[in-house]
């Protein structure tokens, strides 16, 4: 019983392993280009949030995108994807929440006179369009 057991292994393992010989086909470098299938991509929305002596939140449509909660001595600058909390075509809303930040550990009671906020939506479309 053994002995079968071991001569039907065998077997199939040497019918597994038969290689088939048809002719390869080549494909010339050049053209392997026609071969690949790409997928259509969507533009690429970012928000670019360029703020200075405050502290802030960003949301689009009502999702938090980014926050700042540090020290507001400086100027701070921050790009974030929103492809995410694009749901519909069309119009987008967005809320620009400015807050008074920290000076030396410690909360300041209202924004400063220097307060900078700059924010600017870009969508990085494909580089080039395949069809």
């Amino acid at each position: 019983m053994k002995r079968l057991f071991v001569y039907m292994v065998a077997g199939s393992y040497l019918v597994s392993c038969a290689q088939n010989k048809s002719k390869m086909e080549t494909t010339a470098i050049a053209d392997l280009y026609k071969e690949v299938k790409f997928r259509d991509q969507r533009t690429n929305y970012r928000a670019n949030v360029k703020t200075g002596a405050c502290n802030f939140t960003l949301l689009i449509n009502d999702v938090p995108v980014v926050q700042y909660f540090e020290e507001s001595n400086g100027a701070f600058s921050t790009t974030a994807p929103i492809n995410d909390v694009i749901l519909t075509s069309g119009k987008q809303t967005y809320k620009f929440i400015l807050y008074s930040g920290y000076k030396d550990g410690k909360p300041v009671a209202a924004l400063s006179e220097n307060v900078m906020a700059d924010i600017k939506i870009e969508g990085y479309a494909p580089l080039f369009n395949r069809k």
